[in-house]
């Protein structure tokens, strides 16, 4: 790995964007209900599917130097517009990332991104005990042949658990194959699905104490945000639940997020034990004095 490469990963403020509410994927490892759930408890009918006139506006909102992230909490793809979106983003000047299981991109949508210089494009691959409904037909085969041979820059594969035989038969590059993660608590029965903890040791029903800091945090701020179709952005990739909506990019500035109460009742509760989500995290670790 590149130090570019790391520095634009691990080292930039990203948005995820999802795209929809409801993946169809149904991975029984990715807490869909819970965000489904939260999400339709809102007031005014809240949209299921991201707008491109909606995505353009928020975008508009967010500095140049922050990475837009197809991957949010569903297929990106079940979007008819993602990849309008995406190259809309990309004309404008935006670092991009991806994640996807394919599902929803048509073949004929491949050649159109072709020329996007990634930074990352992480294709999600099914797993052998079938754990979710991502197709595993030689349709969808041949659909990651054409990703695999195309000229899209870092792609990678990538499996929860062991991947889907056939799949993986039919593929020539490695995949890498992951474990587990409890999703701050919001998948309840993750240990029962069968799939190694990423972390064995975690155990999320006991929250951390004391002073703690996000693993991945840049700059001193928790900035790897995911937007929402209605315009709202969580505070990360592991709050399905909600619990801490810190804006909206259709009425707020990107500098309004970071400065909301809802942003500033984590940064203080990081230090005096307040209940956030990041407490039942797995990507939080003790903040010891340097």
């Amino acid at each position: 790995m590149s130090e570019e490469y790391h520095l634009t990963w691990t080292d930039r403020p990203t948005m995820a964007i999802t795209t929809v509410i409801g993946c169809a994927n149904a991975c029984c490892y990715c807490p869909q209900q819970v965000l489904a759930q939260q999400y339709n408890k809102m007031d005014n009918a809240p949209r299921h599917v991201l707008r491109f006139e909606d995505f353009k506006t928020c975008l508009e909102r967010i500095p140049r130097d922050v990475l837009i992230n197809f991957s949010g909490m569903a297929e990106p793809w079940l979007n008819p517009d993602c990849t309008e979106m995406l190259l809309y983003a990309h004309e404008r000047g935006f670092g991009l990332l991806v994640y996807t299981t394919a599902v929803g991109m048509d073949l004929a949508e491949i050649p159109a991104i072709e020329q996007v210089p990634f930074k990352r494009f992480v294709v999600h691959l099914p797993d052998a005990e079938r754990r979710s409904r991502i197709p595993t037909d030689d349709a969808h085969i041949a659909k990651l042949r054409r990703l695999e041979e195309s000229r899209i820059k870092r792609l990678e594969l990538r499996a929860i658990g062991r991947t889907y035989p056939k799949i993986k038969a039919g593929l020539r590059k490695q995949v890498r194959e992951f474990g587990l993660l409890s999703r701050a608590g919001n998948l309840a029965n993750y240990r029962a699905i069968g799939i190694p903890p990423r972390k064995d040791h975690f155990d999320p029903s006991k929250k951390m104490r004391g002073k703690i800091r996000c693993s991945r945090m840049t700059g001193g701020r928790l900035n790897r945000n995911v937007l929402l179709p209605n315009g709202d952005v969580l505070l990360c990739c592991m709050d399905y639940g909600m619990k801490h909506t810190i804006g909206n990019l259709l009425t707020d500035t990107y500098a309004d997020l970071f400065r909301s109460p809802a942003y500033l009742k984590v940064t203080e509760g990081l230090a005096h034990g307040a209940d956030i989500l990041c407490r039942s995290c797995e990507e939080a670790v003790q903040d010891v004095p340097q």
